[in-house]
């Protein structure tokens, strides 16, 4: 009973107002849809008016996002641990800078992240970063322009490596058949490959 106490003590999510709290730490986000679902207090939440997250998303502990410019996280994704996004940089080779190694100006570069996303922990997205609808971005890529619909992405320059099946995908989110909305805080079952088709 104490323990969940503390739980709500520490973690508040208020879609209606846009607000999160994380400890004593209190976010308040350009939009915030329903059920949002964070995996830990450690997430950083930078420039938050600038941030847009849509229903039904996870966001897994030790994430970084610091919104210079617009960050926008739509339905149904899943972002994993320690993903560090930074929208917006720095003008450092202009006709006209000013400073260097840059000056005071900040380049509009905002990072979309489309709906079904999956996002695997340690993932870094660089300012104009776009990933299309339910592409999925391997552990550990570098992600530094735009990655097309349907996408499996791997390898630190974030290549593609094989497409989705678009009707499979399709059919699923016509079902409503979103894994933040259907599997939340169920747990997983461990298969073999083999038993998949």
């Amino acid at each position: 009973m104490l323990a969940e106490i503390k739980k709500r003590l520490l973690v508040g999510i208020s879609p209606s107002k846009r607000r999160i709290r994380l400890g004593l730490k209190s976010f308040v986000l350009g939009s915030l849809g329903r059920n949002l679902r964070l995996g830990g207090r450690d997430i950083v939440f930078n420039n938050s008016n600038n941030i847009y997250i849509g229903d039904y998303v996870f966001i897994g502990s030790g994430c970084y996002f610091d919104a210079i410019s617009r960050i926008a996280i739509g339905n149904g994704c899943m972002i994993g641990p320690r993903v560090f996004a930074v929208s917006g940089s720095h003008n450092y080779d202009s006709s006209d800078l000013m400073a260097v190694p840059y000056d005071r100006r900040q380049i509009d570069l905002p990072i979309v992240i489309e709906d079904n996303v999956w996002v695997a922990g340690n993932v870094s997205l660089a300012p104009g970063a776009h990933i299309g609808e339910g592409s999925i971005v391997g552990m550990g890529c570098t992600v530094a322009g735009y990655i097309p619909p349907h996408s499996v992405v791997l390898g630190k320059k974030a290549e593609v490596v094989k497409k989705r099946s678009s009707e499979r995908y399709e059919k699923l989110v016509e079902e409503g058949m979103v894994y933040g909305k259907v599997f939340a805080g169920t747990g997983f079952e461990l298969v073999d490959r083999e038993e998949l088709d």
